[in-house]
């Protein structure tokens, strides 16, 4: 192996010298290529999690009426889905996939994924935030990659603090995870004296700059947490591998053999030579003569992390863990590998994403932030939500270029030499990634079904509209058929003639079954009541404004209405389907009777929505 640079000038921030070739190899290895980045994208926008398989092997054992089960975890449902599999190809009957189900893996949570959020389009934080966290880790990784030399004085970096505020004012949960990220590249990138203080320095300019643009939000910020708790009960091996096997699976292989790269780091020495040479340990004084030469404090410090983690792995495998394990096994050799000081900086970044995407997911074992779910059965339900989209969208970008680096391109000269190791690895990784691509193929076919049962949307639009031409859906059951095209016209008139921000009084119904607040929804128009308002404020405001939200379309009085409309200063009145559906008709008849004594003004109407206009102010 070719000598590398050695400490002193990797400390002092001198560009480190490229990876040696791997045997067998001619290109030259390095993580910046097209292949990365369409990796990227796979991992974080497009596949599913494991749910997908695991739902597809139940339904067959369902079909299969076979009495079989096993404590070895998946076991029975795979025995029990061959002859299953045999019933369903005998008579054609493909059971119904239930696209909700892999969202809601472990119980009384949410665990969505991105591909899911998009299906779903619902325009929660969660959602609208991944743009602007995949944009911050790029800025982190730009500044990493320079060693953040000359950061208080450059006015670039200020693009910084800027976006990480933008991620506290759009999804605050993003905040503390993302923080920590640029705080820990910069230790990693600033290694020498004065470090801890410097990054102090770094961290407090960055939450001071990112908080001052938006001062005038947080002044009147209110956050819904009451602290942090402690998890009640341990999340089920099954259900938690089932969502994150594929991403495991990667980041253990791929840090395994990133650990067998030949360093010249003290800590990481002694395991990277046992693991090039795992089959000479019965040579117990070779294997010593490797782990003891140049033994010294950085020796030390390496056996100190590794009987750490073996004391807290006995202590996690007592108390039954399984989670918490599987992630320490996971998780040790990349921070073994975060103490390299000669790999390169693009890998370095890779597993810093990968090791803050592991630590999230193991905070998620022992602690949760308390809300007003905190009380029953869904305490940890937003925990988990929104955290382990964080966690997904690390882990995608992250192990794209080790997954390219170590599972995809360590292949020796002849197939027919590979290890059974490398079989394993390469086996393991195929499969996994092709069940986990099952849920855009499957998932998608049903979402689509189950919104729109009678007809087909366009294939290849973007306008997010065009569903309303055709679709159709029944609510609140299958004699109240609602037909979108009826909302659509009145939606476009609205779209076409209606300037400023006027409030629009629509019904103040879910949006979920309902497909409440779609006026609001498709035009931007500010309406009496939006979603989740009693999960975002504090007091008593939502109950008011729901109240006044809901007599405004129940009480036939025409004065009350009046009174209604200059306090919350309603300009439009929409009545469609679901208003009709959702409120008596004589008290809606009262809008036609404004209409006639000139108190409202008829400006839309088609056969199923009326929308009126307040002509007297």
């Amino acid at each position: 192996v070719p000598c590398r640079a050695g400490f002193k000038p990797a400390l002092q921030g001198t560009p480190r010298p490229p990876r040696p070739e791997a045997p067998g190899t001619s290109a030259p290895r390095h993580l910046g290529t097209s292949t990365v980045g369409l990796l990227a994208v796979l991992f974080v926008a497009v596949i599913g999690n494991l749910a997908t398989f695991r739902q597809i092997l139940q339904k067959l054992a369902e079909v299969s009426g076979m009495d079989f089960h096993s404590n070895i975890p998946f076991l029975d449902e795979f025995v029990r889905a061959v002859p299953g599999l045999l019933k369903v190809l005998d008579t054609g009957h493909i059971p119904k996939f239930n696209y909700w189900e892999p969202s809601r893996v472990i119980p009384n949570t949410i665990n969505e994924f991105p591909f899911w959020s998009f299906l779903f389009a619902d325009l929660h934080p969660h959602l609208i935030g991944m743009p602007f966290t995949i944009f911050f880790i790029a800025l982190v990784l730009s500044a990493f990659l320079e060693g953040f030399e000359g950061w208080w004085r450059s006015p670039r970096y200020l693009l910084l603090p800027f976006v990480l505020g933008t991620l506290a004012v759009v999804n605050t949960w993003d905040l503390p995870t993302y923080f920590s990220l640029a705080l820990l590249a910069y230790f990693l990138a600033s290694r020498g004296r004065f470090g801890w203080l410097k990054g102090g320095i770094f961290g407090g300019l960055l939450l001071l700059l990112g908080i001052a643009p938006y001062l005038p939000f947080f002044l009147h910020y209110k956050a819904i947490s009451a602290g942090i708790g402690r998890v009640r009960e341990p999340t089920d091996w099954e259900a938690f591998v089932t969502i994150w096997g594929f991403f495991l699976f990667v980041a253990l292989a791929g840090g395994l053999r990133a650990l067998k790269e030949p360093t010249r780091t003290t800590p990481v020495r002694p395991v990277s030579a046992a693991l090039r040479r795992w089959e000479r340990l019965p040579r117990f004084l070779h294997l010593h003569r490797l782990l003891v030469h140049r033994s010294g404090p950085g020796y030390r410090a390496g056996l100190w992390l590794l009987g750490i983690a073996t004391a807290a792995g006995v202590v996690l495998a007592v108390k039954h863990l399984w989670v918490p394990l599987t992630l320490l096994a996971v998780i040790t050799p990349v921070v073994l590998l975060l103490l390299r000081r000669d790999a390169p900086e693009g890998e370095e970044f890779a597993f810093l994403l990968v090791g803050v995407a592991l630590a999230v997911l193991l905070g998620c074992e022992f602690f949760f932030f308390k809300d007003f779910l905190q009380g029953g059965p869904h305490y940890r339900m937003n925990t988990l939500f929104k955290f382990y989209i964080q966690a997904w969208v690390l882990l995608g970008l992250g192990l794209a270029p080790i997954a390219y680096e170590y599972i995809l391109r360590e292949k020796s000269p002849s197939a027919s030499r590979l290890p059974a190791s490398d079989w394993f690895i390469y086996g393991g990784f195929s499969v996994l990634l092709a069940l986990s691509l099952l849920f855009p193929f499957v998932g998608t076919v049903a979402r689509v079904k189950d919104r729109f049962p009678n007809a087909t949307p366009p294939f290849g639009t973007l306008d997010g509209m065009e569903f309303m031409k055709y679709g159709e859906f029944f609510w609140p059951d299958p004699q109240h058929p609602i037909r979108l095209r009826y909302d659509y016209e009145a939606i476009r008139w609205l779209l076409r003639h209606v300037r400023g921000t006027p409030v629009v009084a629509e019904a103040p119904l879910g949006y979920y079954r309902e497909f409440g607040c779609r006026v609001a929804s498709f035009t931007g128009l500010p309406t009496l009541l939006g979603m989740h308002q009693n999960e975002q404020r504090y007091g008593d405001q939502v109950g008011r404004r729901a109240g006044q939200a809901s007599e405004f379309f129940t009480n036939p009085d025409i004065e009350r209405t009046l009174q209604l409309i200059r306090e919350l200063r309603i300009r439009y009145i929409y009545v469609g389907q679901l208003e009709r559906i959702a409120y008596q008709p004589g008290a809606l008849a009262k809008f036609e009777e404004m209409a006639r004594q000139g108190l409202l003004e008829v400006v839309f109407r088609n056969e199923g929505t009326t929308i009126y206009r307040v002509s007297w102010w």
